[in-house]
């Protein structure tokens, strides 16, 4: 069975939304926005999930708000991310995938990005500087320099755009978009605003919010001054893959 980082989709809080074709009657950039009142990103939350393919529980996910600090001079958040199969399921596909942005709290521009991921044989370290005045980005692999891309203002890196989303109003039938780095490729990222409806979750029976990519994924926020994500689904070429939301922590 052969499976990629994306492909699995195990870093599902990356993979929902990487789309670039989307019809749709109305787009308006993500960035111009109303921010909610009052701000969702809370310095100590942990979101872990539990992530099933096939029905068949694959691994979990672990993301977490871990600190405000500076960076630059500047005043950041730091995020983090952390996924990886299980034991039983590491038997025939091991995946490891660790990951850290660092987001200015004003504008939520990212000043940096780092990926350490195991796929199977393959390993990578990614590490990725913005310049947000130049607007251009410095890039290594496995402690390589890789050229200089430029990227437009408002650019988000793989971890800090579902964030991005948490923190902005969001109008049911509207699609949004906004630039994201990913891999080494600035893309437009579009998301549709699908329905608001019930959900069972970990937290109870609650109002949320669904969104989807026209690759056919989605994900449910709650809709409240939270903005925690509750539940992921995206169709892979291995079947059905289902993150659920398990626990919500603050430390």
């Amino acid at each position: 069975m052969k499976l990629s980082g994306y492909k699995f989709g195990f870093s599902f809080a990356v993979s929902f939304c990487l789309t670039v074709n989307v019809l749709t009657f109305a787009i308006y950039p993500l960035l111009a926005q109303n921010n909610i009142e009052p701000n969702p990103i809370r310095v100590g939350e942990v979101l872990t999930f539990g992530v099933k393919v096939r029905g068949i529980p694959a691994g979990s996910q672990m993301m977490k708000v871990a600190e405000k600090t500076t960076l630059n001079g500047q005043s950041v958040y730091h995020l983090t991310s952390a996924a990886r199969t299980n034991r039983i399921f590491s038997l025939f596909y091991k995946f490891e995938d660790a990951r850290e942005s660092y987001v200015t709290t004003e504008q939520f521009q990212p000043l940096r990005y780092v990926k350490n991921i195991v796929d199977r044989k393959y390993k990578a370290n990614i590490h990725i500087d913005f310049d947000i005045d130049s607007g251009k980005v410095k890039l290594s692999k496995n402690q390589k320099q890789l050229p200089e891309l430029e990227v437009p203002m408002g650019i988000q890196d793989e971890l800090s755009m579902l964030y991005l989303f948490r923190k902005k109003e969001l109008k049911v039938g509207e699609t949004y978009t906004f630039p994201a780095l990913i891999g080494t490729k600035v893309v437009e990222i579009r998301v549709e605003i699908v329905k608001r409806e019930k959900s069972d979750t970990v937290l109870g029976k609650l109002d949320t919010i669904a969104l989807r990519s026209s690759h056919g994924y989605m994900v449910w926020i709650t809709d409240d001054e939270r903005r925690i994500p509750v539940r992921i689904e995206a169709n892979t070429k291995v079947g059905k893959l289902v993150g659920t939301l398990k626990r919500v922590d603050y430390i």
